[in-house]
């Protein structure tokens, strides 16, 4: 805002800035940072951190490692929530024998991990291991539905972009339960141990899981990161944002399978069958998280 103040006869334009300040972001469009829209706990985030930005490309053993700068630059756990990943959790898949590989899941083992299942939007899983690297999920990407990772056994390291379009680096390990929203950008590579084990769930009624190559895809020419940036970003690539909800894949209160047994060994397809043409997308997560942690 300008103002024209007279002195000496000579007009003085001063800014005054300090006055956008105070009315507030309504007049400026200011984007205010992202609130978290679901229970919180930090204590069940891994360490976060700032990766290397600049690397010989060519040396395809640098992913493996853990690409700590030099002094390192942690991340509060609270930048990583706000562009939408969630660590909801504690589990322990090694009271339970997943096999190596099964497309499309068929049973859930866990009764507490059918839980999360029943009362999720999720429409297609599997188990998959990983034992080497692989370009394609170096390359940076984004999925065209809510992901869910859960580490059944091994190590490996995810990816994110923050609010601020800079990448975080998240070492996963067993009994890791990690979400994150539709059209965020992320990459994935196994460290050196070459190996982790991982149940994947996804929104996309599909069973071929669709990557969306940031070099090829934006929110010009593609919905599901328009959806993001308007939700997560103001509308902006790389700009902190506030959204009314991050549609996370629990969402409502089970029926008949918080107590008790009932979520033991409850198929997947008697799971998915009320989904299909009807997922809900709000953001009730508090009851459902709260009843697991309760078992």
């Amino acid at each position: 805002m300008f103002s024209l103040i007279k002195v000496d006869s000579f007009i003085l334009i001063a800014v005054l800035s300090s006055f956008d300040a105070v009315i507030g972001s309504e007049h400026n469009n200011i984007c205010p940072t992202r609130a978290i829209d679901f229970e919180f706990n930090a204590t069940l985030y891994p360490d976060l951190y700032k990766p290397l930005m600049n690397y010989d490309t060519s040396i395809v053993e640098i992913p493996l490692t853990d690409m700590k700068r030099i002094p390192n630059e942690p991340v509060c756990a609270e930048a990583l929530a706000r562009a939408g990943v969630s660590f909801l959790y504690d589990l322990d898949p090694s009271k339970f024998n997943y096999p190596a590989k099964e497309q499309p899941l068929k049973q859930f083992l866990d009764p507490k991990v059918a839980l999360i299942a029943n009362v999720s939007t999720f429409l297609f899983s599997d188990i998959i291991t990983i034992t080497q690297f692989y370009s394609k999920f170096w390359d940076e990407h984004f999925h065209g539905g809510t992901s869910i990772r859960y580490i059944l056994n091994g190590t490996g390291f995810f990816d994110f972009r923050d609010l601020n379009d800079e990448w975080v680096r998240v070492k996963v390990s067993t009994g890791d339960f990690m979400q994150f929203p539709a059209g965020l950008y992320h990459r994935f590579s196994v460290d050196k141990s070459k190996y982790i084990h991982v149940m994947r769930f996804s929104e996309a009624a599909s069973t071929e899981w669709t990557a969306y190559s940031r070099s090829k895809y934006n929110s010009t020419n593609n919905n599901h990161r328009k959806q993001y940036e308007e939700e997560y970003l103001c509308g902006g690539d790389g700009e902190a944002g506030a959204s009314p909800s991050s549609k996370p894949l629990v969402s409502k209160t089970p029926k008949g399978v918080g107590k008790g047994k009932g979520g033991e060994g409850k198929s997947v397809k008697s799971v998915k069958a009320d989904k299909m043409g009807k997922t809900s997308k709000s953001a009730k997560t508090v009851k459902a998280v709260r009843q697991l942690r309760s078992r």
